[in-house]
Formats: C-alpha cells, structure tokens, sequence
C-alpha cells in the first residue's frame, strides 16, 4: 500500500513475488511468535505462492496451535494437506486419468475429514455403470441422476477410459464393492478405507 497524499491511497494489487512473501511470512512469525525454520519458508510458499488467503489461514493455524514453539516440517505438512479440500469430482477425475497417487491422497482425506463411506460407494457404482454401458455402446444416458450430473466429468476422458478397462477390473470392481457393502452393514465403516483405496487403484 502506498499513501500518495492525505486523500489518495494507492494500493498495490500485482502477485506478490517468492522475495516478497518469505519476509511477510518472516514478518508475520516474529509478530506472532511462532519460530519457522527457512526450509519450511520454502515449503509454506511452494504451496501458497498463488493462494494468499490460504496462506493467511496457515499462519494462523500455526500460531494457535504451537505458539512459541518450533514447529516441525511434518506437522507443517500435515496442515498443507488437510487445508487442500478435495472434491469427489476431483477423485474420480484422477482415476478416469490413472493418476493412483492423487486417488490414494483423497481418498486419505475423505477418511480424515469423515466422508460418508456409503457415499463414496455409490459415487464409483454410478462411475462403473457409466463405464459398463460406454463399453456397450447403450442409448442409456450415462449423465440421468444428480450424481452423474455433478460428480462424473463430462469430457472424452471417460470414453477413452472405457475403452483402457478390461471386464476383468470391472468385475473385479463389483465383487469388492458387494464386500464393502456388507462390511458397512455390519458397521464395519471404519475398516473400508484399505479396500475404497484398492478399488480406486482397481480402476485407475
């Protein structure tokens, strides 16, 4: 911010630059006595470099949470990850495309954030339906429930991804989910977490 005179104020909008943020994070830390090592520095800002308000929040966090300490990396880490909220749009785009370690790293945080498992179930039936019937070339509408309406993408990478998955997984798929389902019968929910990361693994 720059005051130009008693009644103009002229504020400075431009992205801040990697320089700029270190000293406001060092700034901040010394005014809220929270010790931050450098390396960490470089960590907070790879991370935040384009989200300021995250950034603000992460600062925060640490100076409530460890004031006057130091705060290890790992515990940095775990407030980064915690603070990217994911959505189920984002998980079943990451397996249509194959990437396993996003999947697995979502599926991490719907366990944390205590995401209905029951939910997450449905959400791949609808997927491997939709897979099933690209596959069988069906006039079925892959996208008539409010589920694919808003959670499945709607781009030529689910297609390409019908063609790429074998029945095998497919069936593969269906008989794990029916376990899955009857563990969560038996409220059994707190141990299928293991096997929603081996059927998002299944069909990646």
């Amino acid at each position: 911010m720059l005051k130009i005179n008693q009644d103009i104020v002229f504020i400075k909008c431009n992205k801040p630059k990697i320089k700029e943020l270190y000293e406001w994070i060092k700034f901040k830390s010394k005014k809220l006595k929270i010790k931050i090592s450098k390396i960490n520095y470089e960590l907070i800002i790879k991370n935040y470099i384009d989200n300021f308000t995250g950034l603000i929040n992460l600062i925060n966090i640490i100076s409530l949470t460890w004031p006057n300490k130091k705060i290890e990396r790992k515990k940095i880490q775990q407030i980064i990850e915690c603070e990217n909220k994911f959505t189920y749009s984002q998980w079943i785009n990451y397996i249509i495309i194959g990437n396993k370690t996003k999947t697995v790293k979502i599926i991490q945080y719907f366990k944390i954030q205590n995401y209905s498992p029951v939910v997450l179930i449905r959400i791949l039936q609808n997927f491997i339906l939709s897979i099933i019937n690209l596959k069988r070339k069906t006039k079925y509408c892959i996208y008539d429930n409010y589920l694919n309406k808003n959670i499945l993408p709607k781009n030529n990478h689910l297609e390409e991804k019908s063609k790429k998955i074998n029945n095998q997984k497919l069936y593969k798929s269906i008989k794990l989910i029916s376990l899955i389902e009857l563990k969560i019968k038996n409220n059994f929910k707190k141990n299928v977490w293991l096997e929603l990361i081996n059927l998002s693994l299944i069909l990646c």
